[in-house]
């Protein structure tokens, strides 16, 4: 697609000869960030990537239009009964007498049971997902079942909710890695391993992101405490979770290094490709 959602994605009702050039830089979008992914879930079998990829709109409904603090599974259920969303089944709806007015302010899912949650989100959902690493955009269908999945969560993944601008730019490439230490018993691998946030906090969001990590780790853990780091590989072009143990002097055995010289390769190498191609989403 070339990173563009078409008109064609968002139903309106403008009359002929309206203007349709405004545009929005999926960069100045708002997401929620796939933090991660379990095995054989409903987000693994559609593809969902851990740290590569945002949610951007469901059900036809941009993430940034939702209230700012609803929890995904609400969002789930909010956009699959909103006006918004042309694949909801109104006749359904009626006669199950769960129809109501819905509106920005609030939320579908209040506390209830899993079972109460699960029959207000089963159905088909549309996902637009962005890669901000590869600066492209795909759209995924999701089907949920009235008795949902077996693990946890109502996908099977954990996401955080954040801005898309600079989601690569705290990318701490793994320089060294020290003979005997944890690092290297985690399997981090120098020049090929890419430390990008913590399972715990997500994806960095500042320089010394790692460092607040492992000194909050070794406080609360008594001095030596574990850390499950976010990790980016090039050889394998995913993100995976390594479990590493914070010794002496705050560290865990490897040196890392960060700035543009150590961007991510895929990422730069997208930057380039998209050169001065907008992406927009219609206001």
């Amino acid at each position: 697609m070339g990173g563009v959602i078409s008109n064609g994605d968002v139903e309106n009702d403008d009359t002929e000869g309206d203007d349709h050039s405004d545009e929005i830089e999926f960069e100045n979008l708002e997401g929620f960030r796939i933090v991660e992914v379990l095995g054989s879930s409903p987000a693994a079998r559609v593809g969902l990537r851990a740290y590569e990829e945002f949610i951007v709109a469901i059900n036809n409904t941009l993430v940034g239009d939702l209230p700012q603090n609803i929890p995904f599974p609400d969002a789930l259920a909010y956009t699959l009964h909103s006006p918004n969303n042309p694949n909801r089944n109104i006749q359904s709806e009626k006669q199950s007498g769960k129809k109501k007015r819905m509106n920005s302010e609030e939320h579908v899912i209040a506390r209830n049971s899993r079972a109460d949650k699960l029959e207000k989100i089963h159905g088909e959902h549309e996902l637009v997902v962005w890669n901000c690493i590869l600066l492209s955009e795909r759209v995924v269908t999701i089907k949920l079942p009235a008795e949902g999945w077996r693990g946890p969560g109502v996908l099977g993944c954990g996401v955080k909710r954040g801005m898309l601008k600079g989601a690569c730019e705290f990318a701490l490439m793994v320089s060294n890695v020290k003979d005997g230490s944890s690092a290297q018993a985690s399997g981090l691998a120098a020049r090929d391993d890419w430390i990008v946030g913590t399972l715990h906090d997500g994806a960095f969001e500042s320089a010394d992101a790692l460092e607040k990590a492992m000194k909050h780790a070794n406080l609360s853990k008594g001095g030596t405490g574990e850390l499950e780091l976010l990790v980016y590989s090039l050889a394998t072009g995913r993100v995976r979770v390594v479990e590493v143990w914070i010794g002496n002097g705050n560290e865990i055995g490897c040196e890392v290094a960060d700035g543009l010289a150590y961007y991510l390769p895929d990422a730069a190498a997208a930057k380039a490709k998209a050169g001065a191609s907008s992406s927009r989403y219609p206001k």
